[in-house]
């Protein structure tokens, strides 16, 4: 949602190689196309890449993009040093504390 959208682009800018942060540039890529025809195309290229992944592999990054989350919100949400303009209502939303509260 928007909420976390707030925090992906807080954070992202400095942490671009993390999991999140790869699939928010890809869909704020998404959102720059213009014609359906493309967006069908990038998300099927998308879907052929995870579903080539072993699963392994896949378990691993679903482990690492939750650990990123974490620490995304953990940062996001510091009291001893918050980012620029950091908007409260992240850290206060109910279910963003509960899915990524360390």
């Amino acid at each position: 949602g928007k909420l976390r959208e707030l925090m992906l682009s807080s954070y992202c800018p400095t942490h671009a190689d993390l999991t999140p942060c790869k699939t928010h540039l890809f869909l704020k890529e998404m959102r720059k196309t213009k014609t359906l025809e493309e967006k069908k195309k990038m998300l099927i290229e998308r879907q052929a890449k995870m579903k080539a992944m072993p699963p392994d592999e896949r378990k691993k990054m679903t482990s690492e993009t939750k650990a990123a989350f974490k620490a995304m919100y953990a940062a996001y949400c510091s009291t001893a040093s918050p980012p620029p303009g950091r908007n409260n209502a992240v850290c206060e939303h109910k279910m963003l504390n509960r899915l990524y509260s360390v």
